[in-house]
C-alpha cells in the first residue's frame, strides 16, 4: 500500500505536504528494506528461541504502529510528517522480518504432513489480497480538503485488523506452544522416574549408574562373609 501511495502521481504532493523534494520519498521506501535488514539477523533466532507466537506478535504489532504512524504522518504534514514516516517505515520492515519469520514456520509445523502446501496457501492467500488491494483502494480513496488523495482510512482499516491478529495469536493455541507444554510434561514424567539407585549423579554425562556396581558389592559382600566365617 504504502508503494501505491508514494507512486510516481503521489510523489509530488506529498512532497509539497511534507515539505521535503520528491526524491526524499523515495528514501522512504528504502527504510522498508533498511528495516528489514535491521532485524534479519535476530529475528529468526528469536521466533526459534521464544516460539512463533511471540515473532508473530511482534510482528503484528509493528506493523500496526507502521501503518497508522504512516496515516498520522501523512495528516501531520510539515509538522514533522517526513520524519514519522521515515521511523514508520523502518518499523515497518522490522515488522516484516518478524512475520515472515513466524507466520511461515507457524503454518508449516500446523501442517506439518505437507510442508509444501502450506507454503503454497500463504503465497495463495498473499496473491488474492494483491489482486483485491486495488478494489479495496477504490473503495477507500477520499480527496482532503487541499484536494490530496487520501487513502488514510485504509490505513487505519489495517492496523486496526493487524491489532485484531495480535489479540488472537495470543489467545489461539500454536504448535510450537503444544509441543513445549508436552515436551516439559514429558521431562518431568520422564525425571521422575530416575531414582538415586538408578543415577547418582544427575549431570554425569557417562549416567553413572549404580546398577553396574551391584555384583561387585555382592561379590565383595560374599567373600567378607567367608572371611568371617573362617576366623570364627
Amino acid at each position: 500500500m504504502f508503494y501505491f501511495r508514494t507512486g510516481s502521481d503521489q510523489k509530488e504532493a506529498l512532497a509539497a505536504s511534507w515539505g521535503v523534494e520528491a526524491m526524499a520519498i523515495t528514501a522512504i521506501s528504502a527504510a522498508l528494506g533498511l528495516g528489514r535488514l535491521i532485524a534479519l539477523p535476530f529475528a529468526g533466532p528469536l521466533s526459534d528461541k521464544l516460539g512463533r507466537r511471540i515473532s508473530t506478535a511482534i510482528g503484528s504489532a509493528s506493523y500496526a504502529i507502521y501503518l497508522i504512524g504512516l496515516a498520522l504522518a501523512f495528516n501531520a504534514g510539515t509538522n514533522g510528517g517526513y520524519q514519522i514516516a521515515y521511523i514508520c517505515a523502518i518499523v515497518g520492515g522490522i515488522a516484516n522480518s518478524f512475520l515472515d519469520t513466524g507466520i511461515y514456520p507457524a503454518v508449516g509445523e500446523i501442517i506439518y504432513k505437507a510442508p509444501g502446501v502450506a507454503t503454497m496457501g500463504i503465497k495463495f492467500f498473499i496473491a488474492i489480497a494483491q489482486m483485491m488491494l486495488p478494489f479495496v483502494l477504490g473503495a477507500t480513496v477520499a480527496t482532503t480538503a487541499a484536494g490530496l488523495t487520501s487513502y488514510n482510512m485504509l490505513f487505519y482499516v489495517c492496523g486496526i485488523a493487524y491489532i485484531v491478529l495480535l489479540v488472537l495469536v495470543m489467545i489461539f493455541p500454536l504448535p510450537d506452544a503444544d509441543q513445549m507444554a508436552a515436551g516439559k510434561k514429558e521431562a518431568d514424567r520422564q525425571s521422575e522416574t530416575y531414582t538415586f539407585l538408578l543415577r547418582i549423579h544427575r549431570h554425569d554425562p557417562d549416567r553413572f549408574h549404580l546398577h553396574r556396581y551391584f555384583p561387585a558389592v555382592a561379590e565383595l559382600c560374599t567373600e567378607l562373609c567367608k572371611r568371617k566365617c573362617r576366623l570364627g
